[in-house]
């Protein structure tokens, strides 16, 4: 008994993850994974678009 309702509860729980996978607009594996190379930033160009003065500021103070 107790087989079969871990069994229906893994049915379950399948069926509705596939159904919010289908209907969130998920593909086929690889799909949205292209990038063309005119896409691709360096790392400088990343960083000038970080915007570090919003990002709040940790102060360590010295261990001794």
């Amino acid at each position: 008994m107790i087989k079969a309702a871990i069994i229906a509860c893994t049915l379950c729980a399948g069926a509705g993850g596939t159904a919010f996978w289908v209907k969130s607009g998920g593909g086929s594996a690889g799909q949205g994974l292209v990038v063309s190379a005119g896409d691709l930033m360096s790392i400088e160009e990343l960083q000038s678009r970080a915007h570090m003065e919003n990002l709040p500021v940790t102060v360590v103070p010295e261990p001794y």
